[in-house]
């Protein structure tokens, strides 16, 4: 099956990477594409409560709730910093991916990747 992937890679503090994140895939979603989003590396900050109010910027969390709407159910969290891994073991719609090989292969079989 073909997927368009979007990689967030960025933290929250100096950009709104993550809000254009949500509204480049939802409006994949909406265009039928089928969509698959990974938070990686310092991007899993962004899946932390902490991360909007701290920056004084909106909490993305209660958006990423609304993605099943849109028919983007696969999301994915790959190698957070040491510091984010308690915050992230909460979070219930986000799956874990455990090796590099896993992450590769994802990347490896989309169609389209975008990274922000």
């Amino acid at each position: 099956m073909s997927y368009t992937l979007f990689i967030a890679t960025a933290t929250p503090l100096y950009s709104s990477n993550s809000q254009d994140m949500l509204e480049a895939a939802m409006s994949a979603a909406n265009a039928e594409l089928t969509v698959k989003i990974v938070f990686a590396f310092d991007g899993c900050w962004q899946l932390t409560t902490q991360s909007g109010k701290q920056q004084n910027r909106k909490d993305i969390n209660k958006q990423l709730a609304l993605l099943a709407l849109y028919d983007i159910d696969e999301i994915f969290y790959f190698m957070p910093p040491e510091a984010a891994k308690n915050s992230l073991s909460a979070i219930s719609f986000a799956q874990t991916i455990e090796r590099i090989d896993e992450f590769d292969s994802l990347v490896n079989q989309a169609t389209h990747v975008m990274v922000f």
